[in-house]
C-alpha cells in the first residue's frame, strides 16, 4: 500500500510538472498540433498561408487573448501601442492588448472559404521590395514563415530600412527568423552569419511566381561571389558543411567555399536533380553518383543559381 501511494504521489507530481510545461508553451486550450507562428512582446504581424484557426495566447496570464478561423491571406496586426488587435485592417479587439510576450498559434484546416485579396502596396519597403510583394510576417521577436507556393522572399531590416536577405524559396519552404539565438534558418539551415540577427523589427515579404530577382544578397557584410559566377545567378543558400540543393526549374549551379571565396563545383541541374554536400565525408554527389573527386573542407558554402538553358 505504501508504495502505491508513493507511485500515485509522484504521478501527480509528474502531471504537476507536465501541466506546467505547457503553461510555459500555450495555454491548455490550444491544441498541441498547433504550430507556434511568430511571438514577441512589440508589433507582431501574421498571415495566414492557408485556411484554418489562429489563437493568440498572452504569455504573461496564461490565457488566450483571442482565437477565430481565417483564410489563406487573412492578416493579424497585434499592436500594443494602439492596445488594438486587427483581422484584416478591421478592430477585433481594442483592450487588454498589453506590452506581454504574445504568441500566434496556427493549425490548419479545409474550409470552404475563398482567399483574402490584400492590398500591401502602402506598407513602407526598402526599394529593392516590389510593391507587388505581399507582406507575409512581421515582428521584433521571432518570426516563422512558410511558402504556399515557390516564389522570392525579401526579409527587411524595419528600423535601418534595408533587406537583410532575399532569395528564391519553393513550397514547403520555412523560414525562421530567431533574435533568441540570432539566427536566420531555412528549412533548418542556417542563412548567413550565425548571431547576426539582431533584435529589432523584421518583415517578411513574398512574391509567388518564377520570376528571379537580378540579385539576392545577405547583409550585413557584403557577398561577393567568385569572378566564375554570373552577376545574375541567384543566392540560393547558405549553409554548413552538409546539404542539398533541389532546384524547381533547370539551370546552372555554383557552390562555393566561403573561407576562401573559391567555386569547388558548377554544373548542370535539371529540375528534381538533388545535389548533395556532405563534408563530413569529403563527398559531392549529384542523384546518388559522385561528380567531384577534390576534397572538400569543413566550412561554410554558398550556392548560387541561374536558370534557363537547355541540358546538360
Amino acid at each position: 500500500m505504501f508504495f502505491r501511494r508513493k507511485f500515485i504521489a509522484m504521478t501527480c507530481f509528474a502531471s504537476s510538472i507536465g501541466m506546467m510545461a505547457g503553461c510555459a508553451d500555450r495555454p491548455p486550450e490550444i491544441p498541441s498540433t498547433a504550430q507556434l507562428k511568430t511571438e514577441g512582446s512589440e508589433r507582431v504581424v501574421y498571415v495566414a498561408d492557408h485556411s484554418g484557426t489562429v489563437w493568440i495566447s498572452d504569455q504573461a496570464s496564461n490565457k488566450i487573448l483571442y482565437s477565430s478561423p481565417i483564410r489563406s491571406g487573412d492578416r493579424v496586426v497585434l499592436d500594443p501601442d494602439k492596445n488594438d488587435l486587427m483581422l484584416n485592417d478591421r478592430v477585433v479587439l481594442n483592450t487588454g492588448v498589453s506590452h506581454a510576450q504574445h504568441k500566434i498559434f496556427f493549425e490548419s484546416g479545409e474550409r470552404a472559404m475563398a482567399p483574402m485579396v490584400t492590398d500591401d502596396r502602402n506598407i513602407t519597403r526598402p526599394a529593392g521590395v516590389p510593391t507587388s510583394a505581399s507582406l507575409k510576417g512581421e515582428g521584433k521577436d521571432r518570426v516563422e514563415y512558410t511558402a504556399d507556393t515557390t516564389g522570392t522572399l525579401w526579409i527587411t531590416d524595419v528600423r535601418g530600412d534595408k533587406v537583410i536577405y532575399s532569395g528564391r524559396v519553393m513550397r514547403g519552404d520555412r523560414l525562421v527568423i530567431d533574435p533568441g539565438n540570432g539566427d536566420l534558418t531555412l528549412n533548418g539551415s542556417l542563412v548567413g552569419a550565425k548571431g547576426s540577427i539582431g533584435s529589432v523589427d523584421h518583415r517578411v515579404f513574398f512574391q509567388p511566381g518564377d520570376a528571379i530577382p537580378a540579385s539576392a544578397s545577405f547583409t550585413p557584410g557584403t557577398i561577393v561571389p567568385p569572378d566564375s559566377v554570373p552577376s545574375t545567378a541567384v543566392l540560393r543558400s547558405e549553409s554548413v558543411d552538409t546539404f542539398e540543393v533541389r532546384p524547381d526549374s533547370d539551370g546552372t549551379v555554383w557552390v562555393v567555399s566561403i573561407s576562401d571565396n573559391r567555386v569547388i563545383y558548377s554544373g548542370r541541374l535539371l529540375q528534381g536533380d538533388r545535389l548533395s554536400v556532405d563534408a563530413q565525408a569529403h563527398r559531392l554527389t549529384l542523384n546518388g553518383n559522385e561528380v567531384s573527386d577534390r576534397h572538400l573542407p569543413k566550412d561554410r558554402y554558398r550556392v548560387y543559381f541561374l536558370a534557363g538553358g537547355n541540358g546538360r
